[in-house]
């Protein structure tokens, strides 16, 4: 699997695979019910590194924190 997205109304997830496969799947939760569970967004590194480098950084959970970016180390 190389990528993966909620649909607008968060009902299903698409993902898409190397072999240039897209599969629908339901959504267990909501994009909104994943973000009241977490304490902050991905910094922008994570972002890179988990999401891609080549789709710009989106503040997935409005409200709550963009973490500073500390490369590993």
């Amino acid at each position: 699997m190389s990528s993966v997205a909620y649909s607008p109304d968060g009902q299903r997830l698409a993902s898409g695979g190397v072999g240039r496969t897209v599969r629908l799947w339901p959504a267990i939760a909501s994009a909104a019910d994943v973000c009241d569970k977490l304490t902050a967004n991905m910094s922008h590194l994570q972002w890179r590194d988990w999401v891609s480098a080549d789709i710009g950084y989106l503040q997935a959970c409005p409200g709550l924190p963009v973490p500073a970016d500390h490369p590993a180390g």
